[in-house]
């Protein structure tokens, strides 16, 4: 499985199913499952599917 590397700024929350980060490129919070989630340092490794599918939402209302 392909994976996608997000360099975070801060863990802002944790529950029992997710985790919310704060994007360092963005400054914005984003939840990621935390099955999906590998956590190293200030980087979050996800499944490139869920990456391409989080941050193809974020540039399509941008571009609005």
């Amino acid at each position: 499985m392909q994976k996608a590397c997000i360099e975070i700024a801060d863990v802002l929350a944790v529950t029992g199913h997710s985790v919310r980060v704060m994007v360092a490129d963005t400054g914005k919070p984003l939840w990621l499952p935390l099955k999906y989630a590998e956590h190293y340092n200030n980087r979050v490794f996800i499944p490139q599917w869920l990456y391409n599918k989080v941050f193809s939402k974020e540039h399509a209302s941008e571009s609005v």
